[in-house]
């Protein structure tokens, strides 16, 4: 719920972003349906800190 107002703030106030939800890339024995999601303005994250690498991007939203 975190990105999904962070992202309509930034709309409101005329700030382009994307709204990224993915799954976990591991761990999915003991937490199958591990998910995250984060906004970025170009190359800085606005919310949902976290290493990217460690997430497959299921859905995008800009």
């Amino acid at each position: 719920m975190q990105a999904v107002a962070a992202q309509r703030m930034l709309r409101r106030r005329g700030i382009a972003s994307t709204c990224y939800l993915g799954m976990a890339a591991t761990n999915a024995a003991t937490d199958p349906l591990a998910a995250h999601a984060w906004v970025r303005v170009g190359d800085h994250m606005i919310t949902g800190f976290c290493n990217e690498a460690d997430y497959r991007v299921i859905a995008v939203f800009a």
